[in-house]
């Protein structure tokens, strides 16, 4: 038996089937864009990360790839050591596969170089970039604000009384690191009860500074190290 379509049907399935066309269309060229690609394998080749930390970098490495801004752009495990990151060309590929590598790791330091505290999810909540004025002088720049979780005020009001009691050995400071490096090491004169702090950097952020900066503490820390093995 024939079959009779209406014409409103047979518009749908038109409508359907152009849609989809356009979606296809739409990923091919998206994908044309990702002509740029890099693999990082890890540092550590003896002992390979384990699969649960090999998604982990996945994840944490498409959030700083969304925070670049890149459409597109993706990075995603092709064996047990190596992730595939695609993105578009620019003239920048080289300073994003750079900060892609970095370690992320974010530390509070007492003036003995002892670990007050990370920056997991533990202990800050979140970070944002500002441009402003905060230490209240008449000086706008470009800064990072930490926003503490309530464990991360309570070891920062502990960390800041434990600094005033040292003031006469000239030890009343605490050092924020960034993968070793100092970003800011403030005196400090009072203990500090709030649920942030701002890091300024050692001798100001530009904007992509802060930028970068704010993105490797919100992705949070690589759990192994990377680095470039191949670039096509």
């Amino acid at each position: 038996m024939k079959k009779v379509y209406s014409s409103a049907l047979i518009a749908i399935l038109i409508a359907v089937a152009a849609g989809h066309i356009n979606n296809v269309v739409e990923e091919k060229h998206m994908r044309s864009l990702n002509n740029y690609s890099v693999v990082l394998e890890t540092v550590d080749a003896v002992n390979p990360p384990a699969p649960e930390e090999l998604e982990r970098a996945v994840e944490i490495l498409n959030d700083r790839l969304a925070e670049k801004g890149y459409p597109g752009a993706e990075a995603e495990a092709i064996s047990d050591t190596e992730i595939l990151v695609s993105m578009p060309t620019d003239e920048h590929n080289a300073e994003t596969v750079e900060f892609l590598c970095r370690k992320g790791r974010l530390q509070f330091l007492d003036a003995d170089g002892n670990e007050i505290m990370d920056g997991s999810s533990r202990y800050i909540r979140e970070a944002s970039r500002q441009y402003g004025d905060p230490t209240v002088v008449g000086n706008p720049q470009h800064y990072v604000e930490l926003r503490f979780t309530a464990e991360g005020r309570m070891a920062f009001v502990n960390a800041t009384a434990a600094a005033v009691a040292q003031a006469g050995e000239g030890k009343n400071y605490i050092t924020l690191a960034l993968d070793g490096v100092p970003q800011l090491c403030p005196a400090v004169n009072s203990v500090i009860d709030s649920d942030s702090c701002v890091i300024t950097g050692k001798y100001k952020y530009t904007a992509e500074e802060a930028t970068e900066v704010t993105a490797l503490i919100n992705s949070r820390e690589l759990p192994f190290e990377i680095r470039p093995q191949e670039i096509k």
